[in-house]
């Protein structure tokens, strides 16, 4: 999967050996290189709370009426992205279900109805009528090269690991999203550890022309290998570099442009 990735940062133009780097912690953090859909299976009240904390004020539920919610990924999924909610409108979700048939899916969770039909239309798949595939490997894998480079703004001047990881995570998880202290906090400590593990297929020039798909995280370090054997010189092509900051979505967070939902 690695390697996969990594073609998708040569095809979209990630072209910083730290923003590459920063991606790749990050979706080991958020994946594990396995494109999945969101885990809306939530078995306590006190980590529905923790996760979605402005879905649960803006609704003004109780612990015993979050109770309904607990092992229901369905009824969460509405609760916080449906159509009804605030963030299931602003995410383009206008229809009954919208919300558990657009919740996160990939190797970084993109969510919304409006972000599978943008990205979708910028990859030429219909995401919009086939959301499962956003879990193919190489789709996930140009969605979150696209997600972060234009979260970024096209931005590929970082100096510093750690300056980069903040800047990606930060996409990632949404502009509300406070990176100094609680589940941001948590968050980006997690990829500041994952970075130092994926430092050197961060800073690999090429990968293999056929990506290896289907491949779990402990096979890393052979794929980095591969990669780092490939052509330097191939030519980058830019996909859609857009400078508009994506929107990604998920658990709610206090802004009003990006709403996300950080995973742990």
């Amino acid at each position: 999967m690695v390697q996969t990735v990594l073609k998708a940062f040569e095809v979209v133009g990630i072209i910083n050996p730290f923003v590459r780097t920063a991606l790749l912690a990050n979706i080991e953090k958020e994946s594990g290189f396995k494109p999945r859909d969101e885990n809306l299976n939530y078995s306590s009240v006190e980590r529905i709370k923790k996760v979605f904390p402005t879905a649960v004020r803006v609704a003004r539920l109780s612990d015993d009426e979050l109770k309904q919610y607990t092992n229901n990924p369905q009824a969460l999924a509405e609760l916080v992205y449906g159509h009804k909610s605030p963030v299931g409108k602003l995410m383009g979700n206008n229809e009954p279900g919208d919300g558990y048939k657009y919740r996160g899916r990939g190797f970084i969770q993109i969510t919304g109805k409006k972000n599978y039909e943008r990205f979708g239309s910028q990859i030429g798949v219909d995401l919009v009528k086939n959301p499962d595939l956003a879990n193919d490997p190489v789709i996930a894998a140009k969605i979150s090269a696209l997600f972060v480079k234009q979260g970024l703004k096209g931005r590929m001047d970082f100096k510093s690991q750690s300056e980069a990881n903040r800047a990606v995570t930060q996409v990632i998880g949404g502009a509300g999203l406070d990176l100094s202290k609680g589940i941001g906090a948590e968050i980006l400590t997690k990829v500041d550890k994952y970075s130092t593990q994926y430092a050197d297929a961060g800073s690999a020039s090429m990968v293999a022309s056929t990506p290896t798909i289907g491949t779990t995280t402990s096979n890393a370090s052979a794929e980095v290998n591969a990669a780092k054997k490939q052509q330097p010189n191939q030519v980058v092509m830019n996909i859609n570099n857009s400078s508009s900051t994506a929107i990604k979505v998920g658990a709610l967070q206090e802004s009003s442009t990006t709403i996300a939902r950080p995973i742990t």
